[in-house]
């Protein structure tokens, strides 16, 4: 990796939305399914902690597939390029 002179672009983005995602994920899940007793008691035990949990996956996925699988990252670097000119 270091010889080739690193990643760039769409990959390099998507490692960067992996690793964030992932580690908003972990964190999450522990304040909020962890630390339940920070919360009221009506919303102790509640399914809807589990909403901002599981919100990065979702997430993650939806930029993953958006920057991976489309050409998304080449049309808004060539956007930009025209307008400086």
């Amino acid at each position: 990796m270091i010889l080739r002179g690193g990643i760039s672009g769409a990959p390099r983005i998507a490692r960067h939305v992996w690793r964030m995602c992932v580690g908003l994920f972990i964190a999450a899940g522990s304040f909020f399914l962890g630390q339940q007793q920070v919360f009221p008691e009506s919303v102790r035990g509640s399914a809807i902690l589990f909403v901002p949990v599981f919100a990065p996956l979702v997430l993650m996925i939806f930029w993953l597939v958006r920057v991976r699988l489309t050409n998304w990252i080449k049309r808004e670097g060539t956007a930009s390029s025209t307008h400086n000119q």
